[in-house]
């Protein structure tokens, strides 16, 4: 199709779509124009952005009127060079993604394009801007047209209130990770045929990763697939600096040499664009450990290490996050990649750490491993203590070491009427009867009668 007809045909598209609002309706209309699909494709593609937008192009076009310049500049009205002329709107493009034009150079291109056509500069600018407006997107494009475009849909965590009663629901059942939460951006990494490119969790490219493609390309072989993670900006101090990634990681012009990507997912690229994997996360983590001891360079890309869920284990990297000064902590069901936001991934944020005081305790048997035989046996111990929060009685029966349940279970006094520090997650929701309580409560530390320090 000649650019001359597409355009037209493009327009009238835009303009039958435009006159109803209905999504249903929308699509149907779509469906009438199967020609225009290549192209669609092709504008629409959300791995590819043109550089350019029809904001800047206008702004451009008014500096270079005659009489717009003061006395002594120079700009492009200006230069003898040659402007690149284009007048196929599909080359256009697809060298506009390449980016074979870029800068001043790619806005003379287009200008002069818009000059060619100048009936259909309103629509041209839009396809600059890759929004036709028509209040339609990839999602019901691929209604249009079955398994059209390639959508560019990520897995997202909930937070983990909000997945609270799947993950309790769960839990006991199948297998849960714990790792911790980066405080970073979110980067994928594609990798098609050797060639890498760095994604934003919107499909937007990360120009300044360039070194983080390079490397990857360097080990990457022929091979096609997607790393999913985290890259951070990391100080003298070895913590990582949010800010400071977001800053340089958006800069377009500046490469990010100094950045250390976390990767916690692996995906074949098929999967990946179909937006659900065959594999749990335990197997896509080996593959990217295989992959990753292959890259001799520790100090830029690292697996995220997940360990198996138990309370104990939460316990222990509560503890960690909280001492540590972590952004949180991430746990991971153990199933197949959801290119959407979903209970399988939650997000744990920072804990609490309060000061109570013991009011009574409980106890009961609780099995342990004899340290004399090795074999289980049941002891009567120390369960749990009681303290009050906002006027409502609250268990904590977790963070004791085996002596201190045995300690307190021999001599009460030693730690009821104390004072104590517990860390928790968040306060529960009031119950039926509007009572409150704690989530996660975890002993800390004994202070004494009062809290000295």
């Amino acid at each position: 199709m000649d650019t001359s007809t597409l355009l037209n045909t493009l327009q009238q598209m835009v303009t039958d779509v435009n006159e109803i609002n209905g999504s249903n309706e929308k699509i149907e209309r779509t469906q009438k124009f199967p020609q225009l699909k290549p192209f669609l494709k092709l504008l629409y593609d959300p791995l590819s952005t043109t550089g350019v937008t029809s904001a800047q192009l206008e702004k451009y076009a008014q500096k270079k009127k005659p009489g717009s310049m003061k006395v002594g500049s120079v700009t492009p009205a200006t230069k003898k060079a040659k402007v690149q002329r284009e007048n196929d709107l599909t080359t256009l493009m697809e060298k506009l993604y390449r980016r074979d034009y870029s800068g001043n150079e790619a806005k003379d291109v287009v200008l002069d394009f818009v000059a060619q056509y100048p009936t259909h500069k309103t629509l041209i600018y839009k396809i600059i801007d890759k929004d036709l407006e028509t209040r339609m997107d990839v999602k019901q494009l691929n209604k249009a047209f079955p398994n059209f475009i390639a959508e560019f849909s990520v897995a997202l965590a909930k937070d983990f209130e909000s997945g609270q009663t799947y993950f309790d629901k769960t839990k006991t059942q199948t297998k849960w990770l714990i790792s911790r939460k980066y405080d970073g951006i979110r980067c994928l990494v594609k990798v098609t045929h050797g060639h890498a490119q760095a994604f934003s969790r919107n499909g937007n490219r990360l120009p300044a990763l360039a070194p983080l493609e390079e490397l990857v390309q360097k080990y990457a072989g022929s091979k096609s697939f997607v790393l999913d993670g985290e890259v951070c900006a990391v100080g003298e101090d070895g913590n990582e600096n949010f800010t400071e990634a977001v800053s340089r990681a958006k800069r377009k012009s500046v490469r990010m040499e100094k950045f250390r990507y976390y990767v916690f997912d692996w995906l074949t690229l098929e999967e990946f664009e179909s937006g659900e994997s065959k594999s749990t996360l335990e197997d896509r983590l080996r593959d990217a450990e295989l992959w990753i001891g292959k890259v001799n360079a520790v100090e830029k890309i690292r697996l995220v290490t997940q360990v198996e869920y138990t309370p104990e284990e939460f316990e222990r990297w509560q503890t960690r996050a909280s001492d540590l000064g972590w952004e949180g902590l991430m746990v991971r069901l153990n199933t197949v990649y959801k290119g959407k936001r979903s209970n399988d991934i939650l997000k744990v944020k920072k804990f609490f750490t309060e000061e109570y005081k013991v009011l009574d305790h409980e106890v009961g048997p609780m099995r342990i491993i004899d340290p004399d035989t090795g074999r289980e046996t049941t002891i009567e111990t120390l369960k749990s203590v009681v303290i009050e929060h906002k006027s409502n009685p609250v268990n904590v029966g977790s963070g004791f070491t085996l002596d201190e349940r045995q300690k307190f279970y021999a001599n009460p006094t030693f730690i009821v009427g104390k004072i104590i520090s517990v860390r928790y997650f968040e306060e529960t929701p009031p119950n039926d009867e509007g009572k409150i309580s704690l989530r996660f409560p975890t002993f800390v530390a004994l202070h004494g009668t009062q809290r000295i320090l």
